[in-house]
Formats: C-alpha cells, sequence, structure tokens
C-alpha cells in the first residue's frame, strides 16, 4: 500500500486519512500524491486535493442531508468515509490548481483601463441683445402658419385611391375613409431551450439505462460499484444503503448510492435476489456482464436473520474484513 501525502492537522482528518490510507487502491493513491490533469484557461495544470479541502465538502453534503433550518446534522462514519473516497476519487472535483513546475496557479486579473481625462471646455453664452425697434422682420414670426396635421400631410401626398371595387379616382373626389394597408410586423421568434445531456460518464449510464429498463445497473467508478436515478432510491431502501447524489451536469444533483468493491458480491446477490443486474466493469463494453434475476430467492427467515446480524457488525470493517479473508469469511 502506496503510503499518502496527506496532513492530518486534527484528530478528525487523521481518522480520514487512516481511512484512505488502508483502503484506497493503488490508481486513487496516485491520484491523491500526484494529482489530476486539469485544464482551466486554456492551460494544462494538475489539481490536487487535501484533507482541508474534504472537510469543506463534506460540510457542504452534510448539509444537504440536514432538515431545513437545522443548526446541526448527525452523520455515520461511513457516510463520510463514503465522501472521502467520492470526493478524491472525481476528477471534476476542484482542490487546489498548480502549474506543471509546481507553482500555484493564479487566475490573471483583468485591468480595466480608465478613459484619459479630458478637460472640460466651457463656452460662454452671449446673450441675445434686445431690438428696441420693432420690424417688419419680427411681424412675420409672430405670424408663422400652423404646421399641417399629419393626416393632412398624408391626403396632400396622396393622389389617387382605390375603391373597394377596384376603381381609382383622384383623391379629391373620395369622400369615403381612407383605411391604410396593415403591415407585417415582424414579430419575435422564441427559440426553444436545449436540456443539458448530462456529463459523458452520465450519459454513458443513461445509454445501458435505457437499453435494460428493467434492470439495476451497477457501475463501477474507482473503488466504487454505483447506482443512479430513481432505482438509485430503490436499492438503497432495499440494501439500508446512504442515498446521496452526485454532479452529472444538470441543475440538480442526480440520485446515488454505492457500495465498496470488496463486498460487492454479497450486494449482488441481494439485489440480483429482486432484479435483473447490470455489471458494468470499464469502458470495454466486452465487460459488462448481465445477471437475469434468481428464480430461488433466500427465504424471508433468512434475510430478516442477515439483516439482523449486520446490524451487530461495523459494516466498514466488514468489508475490509471480506477483502483480506476473501471467501474464507463467514459471520455467525
Amino acid at each position: 500500500m502506496k503510503p499518502l501525502n496527506l496532513t492530518a492537522d486534527t484528530p478528525e482528518l487523521q481518522r480520514i486519512k487512516d481511512y484512505l490510507q488502508e483502503n484506497a487502491s493503488d490508481a486513487l493513491a496516485d491520484k491523491i500524491n500526484n494529482g489530476t490533469p486539469f485544464k482551466k484557461d486554456g492551460k494544462p495544470l494538475i489539481n490536487k486535493k487535501n484533507l482541508t479541502g474534504f472537510m469543506q465538502y463534506a460540510v457542504d453534503e452534510a448539509r444537504k442531508l440536514a432538515e431545513k433550518g437545522a443548526r446541526y446534522a448527525c452523520i455515520e462514519d461511513k457516510t463520510v468515509f463514503g465522501w472521502a473516497i467520492h470526493y478524491f476519487e472525481e476528477d471534476s472535483t476542484l482542490g487546489s490548481l498548480f502549474y506543471l513546475d509546481g507553482a500555484e496557479y493564479k487566475p490573471a486579473q483583468k485591468i480595466k483601463s480608465k478613459p484619459a481625462d479630458t478637460p472640460a471646455i466651457k463656452v460662454k453664452a452671449t446673450p441675445k441683445k434686445e431690438s428696441l425697434q420693432f420690424s417688419l422682420f419680427d411681424a412675420l414670426e409672430e405670424e408663422k402658419p400652423e404646421p399641417q396635421k399629419d393626416d393632412e400631410l398624408d391626403n396632400a401626398i396622396k393622389g389617387q385611391v382605390i375603391t373597394e371595387d377596384g376603381e381609382i379616382i383622384d383623391y379629391e373626389d373620395f369622400d369615403g375613409d381612407v383605411v391604410d394597408e396593415p403591415t407585417d410586423e415582424l414579430k419575435p421568434v422564441s427559440m426553444p431551450l436545449q436540456e443539458p445531456k448530462g456529463s459523458p460518464l452520465y450519459q454513458r449510464y443513461k445509454s445501458i439505462q435505457d437499453a435494460y429498463l428493467d434492470s439495476v445497473v451497477a457501475m463501477r467508478l474507482g473503488d466504487f460499484y454505483e447506482v443512479f436515478g430513481e432505482l438509485a432510491t430503490t436499492v438503497a431502501n432495499e440494501l439500508d444503503l446512504t442515498l446521496t447524489g452526485r454532479d452529472c451536469g444538470f441543475a440538480a444533483r442526480v440520485p446515488m448510492c454505492g457500495f465498496p468493491y470488496h463486498c460487492a458480491d454479497a450486494y449482488f446477490k441481494r439485489i440480483n435476489a429482486v432484479h435483473n443486474l447490470i455489471i458494468v466493469e470499464s469502458d470495454n463494453d466486452k465487460d459488462t456482464r448481465y445477471l437475469p434475476k434468481t428464480e430461488n430467492k433466500p427465504p424471508i427467515e433468512e434475510l430478516q436473520q442477515e439483516q439482523e446480524t449486520a446490524k451487530a457488525f461495523d459494516k466498514v470493517a466488514l468489508c475490509i474484513l471480506a477483502d483480506i479473508f476473501d471467501k474464507d469469511l463467514e459471520i455467525r
């Protein structure tokens, strides 16, 4: 197991680090130690995450689970550990950005250029001298004719009129009402809004789910198998899993539940007893397995006994023991 380059300043952070150290795969350890490639403003960068950033992420997730207006929330350890795996595994979650040479990335600040100050030129108005002598021009200005109204100007311009019968006559001989032909006004055209399709990961998951509408799709993502959408709520209730959400490129997070790959076979059997099951291992479609719903369901008494037994054990500890002893582990 590779040592993780994480700094734990508090006992709480040390517990998170210990869990990651024991359960992180080699691929996840490389992400934690070396960061992941990231591109911003057209520049290649490295996205590195730490435990302080995870605690802020965990606080945000806890607020989503807490009741509206609540000042605190009680979260189980297994849920927080699951958040930790998800935080460091998800490439789209931002930590601190660095250049390839290790220098911290700081976005360039745009400086607004101020227009050059131009001195205002004051123009002194010269008052018009009043003439004490009344002239003929003053009388002409006082007797200016009133301008014609718009209707009168329009009628003066119109030389001929076409009647309803199609007859063309002079405007002076026409005693009816003149109706202007309506003009076609341009009406704004409303363009339909395109709904977001989601992230590439969710698009692939949705395409598989649409092909098998009567099946539960469990997709391997890092150290977890995850189920999305409405069936995630169903599976979470049936298997007593924590229901959370993942950012898939929509306005709201998509419902999601998951379980560790260490003990995935046990969860597969329980899902397969009720649903058809699709297991997606990688991007290669050849690795995808289809398991039809099993006809031999376990007796109700056996399921009840299993549920009662599971309450007496720490699920996280059971996953670790299952990884150590493989098929030799038996709970009595």
